[in-house]
């Protein structure tokens, strides 16, 4: 891996965490050439709950995103809402890579869709999902993204006793 994308994700996994704290500390990339950056808070459910047997899921997203500091003064917060079904999936299961889209409605009731790549990593006891990406239609098309989202790992003891129903965490969406 190329030294300054070591660099970028370390720098972005130490964001999200500070973001964690309430401080906020942009990567070098993101202060060059930064559209927007949003934070918020994402919620995600599970149907059935999450346990240790890989089993059809049910998963449901939601994404509060504001406030935003834009150079499009009419953004200020947006939010997103995704309903997915995955054939195969338990606690153990959630770690893996995988590509999609969101679609993100912002306040000025206009939309992005926000095509990515997901990878996840635990560390220190936070669950670290980045999104990686671009803007394929609507506002602000064309443009980079990366969104953080760090929770709480999963405690391994509910997946046994009962299994998780949902997790959320804190969000950081920066267009570039």
């Amino acid at each position: 891996m190329h030294t300054t994308s070591i660099f970028l994700r370390k720098v972005t996994i130490a964001m999200a965490i500070i973001f964690g704290l309430g401080i906020v500390v942009p990567t070098h990339q993101a202060v060059l050439g930064t559209l927007m950056v949003c934070h918020g808070t994402e919620l995600v459910t599970y149907s059935p709950s999450l346990t240790l047997k890989t089993e059809k899921t049910s998963i449901t997203i939601e994404g509060t995103l504001g406030p935003c500091v834009s150079l499009d003064t009419s953004i200020v917060g947006g939010s997103y809402k995704s309903q997915i079904s995955n054939p195969g999936l338990s606690c153990l299961t959630l770690l893996e890579e995988e590509r999609g889209e969101k679609i993100i409605v912002w306040n000025n009731g206009k939309s992005s869709t926000f095509s990515f790549a997901k990878t996840v990593t635990n560390v220190g006891g936070q669950t670290i999902t980045t999104f990686k990406g671009s803007i394929t239609a609507g506002e602000l098309k064309g443009s980079s993204v990366i969104e953080v989202v760090v929770h709480p790992t999963l405690n391994i003891l509910g997946c046994i006793t009962g299994g998780i129903s949902s997790v959320s965490g804190a969000v950081t969406l920066t267009i570039l």
